[in-house]
């Protein structure tokens, strides 16, 4: 999810690599592309007006969902990257289908 998120704030700047963001993105740059908030999904999916997005495409309640909520959770994302949280099946389909769902409409925003 991360990298689409990144993906979509380059495509929409209409760039093709992360250090020509620094002029655009100023002190957000340091956040987003560098160090451990550049995984935060929060941060990120605010950057790309991500509830605006989805809202484009009548799936904003996407944003409302436990699944949705329980992959920001601050600590998440290091904790799934380094599989120090073990989730059920149930749960890592559900993550993955949303994610999909969120890719699919990111990608086709984006031209992609």
């Amino acid at each position: 999810m991360e990298c689409v998120l990144k993906f979509r704030l380059l495509a929409s700047a209409k760039k093709t690599r992360t250090a020509d963001m620094k002029v655009s993105l100023g002190e957000k740059f340091q956040q987003i592309f560098q160090g451990r908030s550049g995984h935060d999904l929060r941060l990120l999916a605010e950057a790309v007006s991500l509830k605006r997005l989805l809202a484009a495409d009548g799936k904003a309640k996407v944003l409302e969902s436990a699944d949705w909520q329980r992959m920001l959770n601050d600590d998440r994302p290091y904790a799934l990257r380094y599989g120090t949280e073990k989730p059920t099946k149930q749960t890592a389909a559900a993550e993955v289908e949303l994610a999909r769902t969120l890719i699919e409409i990111v990608i086709v925003a984006s031209g992609g």
